[in-house]
C-alpha cells in the first residue's frame, strides 16, 4: 500500500512524500495536489516538528489502556511546563529497560494540525514527532552520541532516551555533553520507511484518536429499527396525554367561569357565553351614580380582552360597592387588572394574589369616590 508522508506544520524542505515499497516516488510543495494525487488506497502519516512536542522517558510498566492514560497523565503534571487542562498525553510502547516515551502538546497545536489535515481531505493514522524518526545514536567508548538533522535554522535531535527540536545555536549548548552525528535530508528520506516501522509515539490517542465507522450488520439495523419504533410510540403517547391534560384544564376553567357567571346572574339562568351574559347583566342593571352597572362596566370592560384572567366571583353592596374575585395565570395578568381605567368618580383597587384551592386568586374592589 502506498504511504503518504505529510508534513503540517511546514518543518520540512517539503510538505508531503509518497512513499511505495519503501521508496520515496513523488514529493511536493503543496497539500491541494493531493486531492488529486492518486486515487489508490493511501495510509497517511503526519510528521510534525518538535519544536512543538516535548518528549521524555518515564518508567512506566505495561498497563492496560485506560490505567496506562491515567498513570501517564500524573507523570505528566510533573514535568509539564504549562497548564496539563490544556496538554494533550500520549504514551509510547515500553522499550527492554522498561521505560517508554511520554510526549507532550498544547491541545490547540493538535488541533490546528488536524484542520490543515482536513482542509487537504486527509485523516492521518498517525501523527509522530519528527525527532523520533531519526536513528537514534547510540553511546560508546568515547561517551554519548546524537544524531542531528537540520532543516533550515531548526535543529533535529536524536539520541539515547533523547529527542527534541530547537534552534541551531541552542542545539550545539544542550548537546555539549555529547558527541553530534550530523546527517541530511537524503539519509533520513533513506531511513523514514524503516523507522516508521519501529513502534513510534503516535499523537493520535486519546481524545485525538482517529475516529472509526464500524460497519453495520443486519442484526444493528433491527436493533436500530425496533428503537426508532418504540421512540416514536414514546413520542406519540406523550403527546396524546399533554392533549388531554390540556383538554382537562380547559374544561375546568370553563366551569369556574360558569360557577362565577351563575353568582352574578338571576337564579335559574342558563349559562353558555359566562363573561357576555354577565355583561349584559351589567348594562340592564343600569343605574347612575354608584351603581351595579356603572361600576361593573369598566372592570367587565376591562377583563373582555384578558385570556390569562377567570373571573371567579362577583358581588355587589351598595353600601360597600363591587366585590370581584379574579383567578390570574400569570404575573402579567396581574399587571393588566392593575391597569384597568375605573369609570369617573370611582377608585379599583387591586389587592394582593392569595391561594385559593391550587389557584392564584386576586380580589378587585371598586368604590365611588
Amino acid at each position: 500500500m502506498t504511504e503518504l508522508i505529510v508534513f503540517p506544520d511546514n518543518g520540512y524542505s517539503c510538505l508531503w512524500l509518497e512513499m511505495e515499497a519503501g521508496r520515496i516516488v513523488a514529493r511536493g510543495t503543496d497539500l491541494a495536489e493531493l486531492r488529486s494525487a492518486g486515487e489508490a488506497p493511501r495510509d497517511v502519516v503526519a510528521v510534525v516538528s518538535g519544536v512543538s512536542v516535548v518528549v521524555h522517558w518515564v518508567e512506566l510498566p505495561a498497563l492496560a489502556p485506560a490505567q496506562a492514560a491515567a498513570a501517564a497523565r500524573l507523570l505528566a503534571a510533573d514535568v509539564c511546563g504549562g497548564a496539563i487542562a490544556s496538554t494533550h498525553v500520549a504514551l509510547g510502547d515500553v522499550d527492554s529497560e522498561g521505560t517508554r516515551p511520554l510526549a507532550l502538546v498544547d491541545t490547540r497545536t493538535m488541533d490546528d494540525w488536524l484542520a490543515i489535515l482536513a482542509a487537504a481531505g486527509l485523516d492521518a493514522v498517525r501523527i509522530v514527532p519528527l525527532p523520533l524518526l531519526l536513528p537514534a545514536a547510540s553511546a560508546d567508548a568515547e561517551g554519548a552520541h546524537a544524531t542531528l538533522l537540520p532543516i533550515g535554522d531548526i535543529g533535529h535531535v536524536r539520541g539515547d532516551r533523547l529527542a527534541f527540536s530547537a534552534e541551531l545555536p541552542l542545539v550545539d549548548v544542550m548537546l555539549a555533553d555529547r558527541t553530534i552525528i550530523p546527517i541530511d535530508a537524503a539519509r533520513f528520506e533513506a531511513s523514514l520507511s524503516a523507522m516508521l516501522a519501529t513502534d513510534v509515539v503516535n499523537l493520535r490517542q486519546g481524545a485525538f484518536a482517529r475516529k472509526r465507522r464500524a460497519p453495520l450488520d443486519r442484526r444493528q439495523l433491527r436493533r436500530i429499527a425496533v428503537t426508532a419504533v418504540a421512540a416514536a410510540g414514546l413520542w406519540l403517547g406523550v403527546e396524546a396525554a399533554t392533549l388531554l391534560r390540556d383538554r382537562f384544564a380547559a374544561d375546568q376553567i370553563e366551569q369556574r367561569a360558569a360557577d362565577a357567571a351563575r353568582a352574578a346572574l338571576p337564579r335559574g339562568t342558563a349559562v353558555d357565553a359566562p363573561r357576555a351574559q354577565v355583561a349584559a347583566r351589567a348594562a340592564r342593571l343600569g343605574a347612575a351614580g354608584s351603581g351595579f352597572t356603572q361600576l361593573a362596566g369598566p372592570l367587565l370592560a376591562g377583563m373582555r380582552d384578558q385570556t390569562a384572567t377567570v373571573l371567579q366571583s362577583l358581588k355587589y353592596a351598595p353600601d360597600s360597592g363591587l366585590a370581584a374575585a379574579v383567578e390570574v395565570r400569570s404575573p402579567e395578568a396581574r399587571q393588566q387588572l392593575t391597569a384597568i381605567a375605573p369609570g369617573s368618580g370611582q377608585t379599583l383597587t387591586v389587592g394582593a394574589p392569595r391561594d385559593v384551592a391550587g389557584t392564584t386568586v386576586v380580589d378587585i374592589v371598586v368604590r365611588p369616590r
